[in-house]
């Protein structure tokens, strides 16, 4: 899936109805590889200041509440940081594997006990 198709996708509000359609969003990674360990660097070098464990800055998700979303709904957080204006600066530097390192890494947070 391009940038510009989630785009309009995120615009058009489609996103209601993704969950139905959720395999297509797991093929937006050309490089599905990525560790938990991986994703625990770059998720605090690029999104602890304003996502840490159980506060956020400025009404955002935490990282505990990002881990309570479902694997589809997780997907099209994570891959339309691309696109959104808050996020784009920071997420355009990372690629497909580090945001699929990200995912893994806000997945494992739901087992951890807090």
């Amino acid at each position: 899936m391009t940038k510009l198709q989630l785009e309009k996708l995120i615009n058009s509000k489609v996103l209601m109805v993704l969950p139905l359609f959720g395999v297509l969003l797991s093929s937006c990674s050309s490089d599905p590889s990525g560790t938990v360990a991986e994703g625990k660097m770059i998720y605090t070098d690029n999104c602890v200041a304003c996502h840490s464990l159980k506060s956020s800055f400025n009404n955002q998700s935490s990282l505990l509440q990002l881990s309570s979303l479902d694997s589809v709904q997780l997907t099209i957080k994570i891959h339309g940081m691309r696109v959104d204006s808050i996020h784009a600066p920071y997420s355009r530097k990372l690629s497909d594997r580090d945001l699929q390192s990200i995912s893994l890494y806000i997945k494992d947070v739901r087992t951890l006990r807090y």
